[in-house]
Order: structure tokens, then C-alpha cells, then sequence
């Protein structure tokens, strides 16, 4: 392989790369959606309040993030809050493949979510 081989299969990595950057970001719904997607994740992990629930399903939305592998479902829960009422939600969020078969597992069992506090529908998997 000459130069400018290496030259044009370098090229075509690099433009490969920002294609899949592009595509993970347009997957969360552009420059904004994924500037709110971290930021409510954040929000969520640093004051959110965690609450056993249980995992009633779950389902592929068919968007899977090309950069990370992370395939998005939609979960559908429980939420059984310390001296509240129980209340079932449903939320999005992206899952790495090696860990969709622990979470298919637990469909009916207990879990833990991490629940915005300004707003109940709002959560993530923690744990």
C-alpha cells in the first residue's frame, strides 16, 4: 500500500468516525437533545432519589448509540417510594448489550431506580 493509499484509507476513517459521531447525537436528539439528555442524567444521578420498583418489561426502541453500543429500551416499572403509593412509570434508557440479559431476568423482581425529585416519571436504573 503507497502513501496516498494510506493517506485515502485514513481519510475515510476519519470521515467514518465523524458520520458515527454524528449519528449518536442525532440518535438523541441533536446538539440539544443530547446536551439534555446528560444534563438530566446528571441531575438524576447527583439529587435523585433512589426507590425499590419492579421491572414489569421492557422493550427495544430500536435506536442503539453507534458510539458507545448502548441500546435504548423503554422500561416500564413500579415505583414502590418509602411511605408513598406505589406508581407505574415509564422511561427510557440506554443499556450496554452485555447487561439486557441481567435486567430481562429480573421482569418481576425488585429493583433499584434513581427518581428525579422534581419529577416522579423522570428516573434511571441505578444499581
Amino acid at each position: 500500500m503507497g502513501f496516498m493509499d494510506r493517506f485515502k484509507d485514513a481519510a475515510k476513517q476519519a470521515q467514518d468516525a465523524t458520520k458515527a459521531a454524528g449519528d449518536s447525537v442525532a440518535s438523541m436528539g441533536g446538539m440539544g437533545g443530547a446536551a439534555d439528555t446528560a444534563a438530566k442524567a446528571n441531575k438524576i444521578a447527583q439529587h435523585g432519589v433512589k426507590h425499590p420498583a419492579v421491572l414489569k418489561g421492557m422493550r427495544e426502541t430500536g435506536q442503539k448509540d453507534p458510539l458507545s453500543g448502548g441500546i435504548e429500551y423503554e422500561l416500564e416499572v413500579e415505583v414502590r417510594p418509602t411511605g408513598g403509593e406505589p406508581y407505574t412509570a415509564t422511561f427510557t434508557q440506554q443499556l450496554i448489550e452485555q447487561s439486557v440479559d441481567g435486567y430481562k431476568e429480573k421482569i418481576g423482581g425488585e429493583i433499584v431506580v434513581n427518581v428525579d425529585p422534581d419529577d416522579p416519571q423522570s428516573m434511571l436504573l441505578w444499581g
